[in-house]
């Protein structure tokens, strides 16, 4: 699918540990996700066995679009990412704390990722890859401000569905569906009822990856909050290392950047 009009498909992943690896696809129409099928999110506990999931769910396809839940830079100096920055700074209050230096994380993140990255690009080297932060994104949108639930794009409304899905399942075990909960059954539907936290996540970043496909061509209306994070990132105060590729024209980080109410 490479026409953005009839559709296209991104993919999302979340890396982690044995049975911790979370990956998801979407399927966009008419600039909107999909539902999600039973099938199209899967768990996974290497950077090979995730990539290998999604590729028996695509079969003869193509994602255009990946998110990717780690880090996919560094930069070099005593200085930390402006990227890591911009999103914390997009935030309020304990969220911030989920937006930590790179040099803090995991090995076992950091190293799936750009394993990741390289296998991805080998794969499907015409896809756009994008660095993402799903627990910063569902913040963001869990609580999103009233003109974003106003006539918001399918994108917005996905995304704030996923957010309470994350946070329901983060904290009760399961979808917050029903009886006053704050996912309606129409809107969970667009969800498995059976799906991980790290689903949620792998789907949270197909999300982001799908927004900036949108916003790489010019002539498609794309949400103006959104923007590519690593344009802002001062080159000439620190240099960037990235082993998974030799162009920095494939590094991307596309965040909303509206301030957060609170």
């Amino acid at each position: 699918m490479d026409s953005k009009n009839s559709g296209f498909i991104t993919v999302g992943f979340d890396p982690g540990g044995a049975r911790k690896f979370g990956w998801a696809l979407i399927h966009w129409r008419s600039r909107e996700p999909e539902p999600i099928q039973d099938g199209d999110c899967g768990i996974a506990s290497s950077a090979q066995s995730a990539l290998n999931g999604v590729k028996k769910r695509l079969g003869n396809r193509r994602p255009n679009a990946i998110g990717i839940d780690a880090p996919l830079y560094w930069v070099n100096g005593d200085v930390e990412r402006v990227v890591d920055r911009k999103v914390r700074e997009a935030l309020h209050g304990k969220t911030r704390r989920s937006v930590n230096h790179v040099n803090s994380l995991r090995g076992g993140c950091l190293a799936q990722g750009m394993m990741l990255a390289h296998l991805a690009l080998r794969s499907w080297p015409r896809a756009l890859i994008t660095e993402t932060h799903p627990a910063a994104l569902s913040s963001m949108y869990r609580d999103a401000p009233a003109h974003h639930r106003s006539g918001a794009a399918g994108h917005t409304s996905f995304l704030e569905w996923c957010a309470l899905a994350r946070r329901g399942i983060k904290e009760h075990g399961k979808l917050p569906i029903s009886k006053g909960g704050n996912l309606a059954a129409s809107q969970s539907e667009k969800l498995p009822s059976t799906i991980s936290l790290h689903e949620i996540d792998a789907l949270l970043g197909a999300v982001a990856a799908g927004i900036g496909w949108l916003a790489i061509d010019d002539s498609i209306a794309h949400d103006s909050e959104w923007a590519d994070l690593v344009t802002q990132e001062d080159e000439e105060s620190s240099t960037r290392f990235f082993p998974w590729t030799n162009d920095s024209r494939e590094l991307h980080y596309y965040f909303p950047l509206y301030q957060q109410a609170g």
